[in-house]
């Protein structure tokens, strides 16, 4: 239940991820270098209907789950499509809870998107460069959609930089070397946020390591 409740939240974060960038780039235009046009249409194609799929699996375990059962595969993956079904049987209970469960999370999800993007584009203008809202949104969502192949492999978190820098100075216009410098203002506010969380889980875990001695130190004097 654990491990679904994790693949769930990224089966959520990933469609919701794809959702935000195909739909921004048919709905909220932004000026792009002609030659770049059909690349980012296919991909905006691509990343709806990814999401559509994602959506999918979520909301009809059982029916993928036969889906799955039903393509033949060779004894060595046997494993493998064994864990698939344990996973969507798990998933089929999560379903259970609600709708309103999904719903919340699917909104939790957006809304994250969200407040990381509008951090990116009030950083891009603090310093002092302008670019379309649409643009750093698309852009952020399609990369987080990428990093869930490219976390798999050593080093992603250099490939993944490369990648939104790029993605963004083409869907921006703006040069490389500022593309660069929003890549490593993210990175830098990432750390803030990783210490700020090391911090408070540090403190909550020195409040439980506290309470628990306190209680054992009470029942031997019991």
């Amino acid at each position: 239940h654990a491990l679904a409740s994790l693949g769930l939240s990224r089966i959520l974060g990933l469609a919701s991820a794809c959702g935000i960038s195909g739909l921004v780039y048919w709905f909220a235009p932004f000026q792009i270098d002609p030659q770049w046009s059909f690349t980012l249409r296919g991909a905006a194609v691509f990343l709806v209907l990814s999401s559509s799929l994602l959506i999918v699996v979520a909301l009809l375990p059982k029916k993928t789950a036969l889906i799955i059962n039903s393509i033949p595969h060779p004894a060595l993956l046997k494993p493998l499509w064994k864990g698939a079904n344990q996973f969507l049987g798990a998933l089929q209970e999560t379903l259970e809870l609600g709708w309103k469960s999904y719903a919340e999370s699917f909104f939790w999800a957006l809304l994250g998107h969200t407040m990381v993007a509008l951090g990116i584009y009030v950083a891009t203008i603090a310093i002092g460069i302008e670019a379309s809202w649409s643009a750093i949104l698309f852009t952020y969502a399609a990369s987080i959609a990428a990093s869930i192949v490219m976390f798999l492999l050593p080093g992603s978190s250099v490939g993944w930089d490369i990648l939104f820098a790029t993605t963004l100075s083409a869907t921006t216009e703006m040069h490389l070397v500022e593309a660069g410098a929003i890549t490593a203002i993210i990175r830098i506010q990432q750390l803030l946020v990783a210490l700020l969380g090391a911090g408070i889980i540090w403190t909550i875990a020195g409040e439980f390591l506290q309470s628990a001695l306190e209680d054992k130190k009470s029942e031997e004097l019991d």
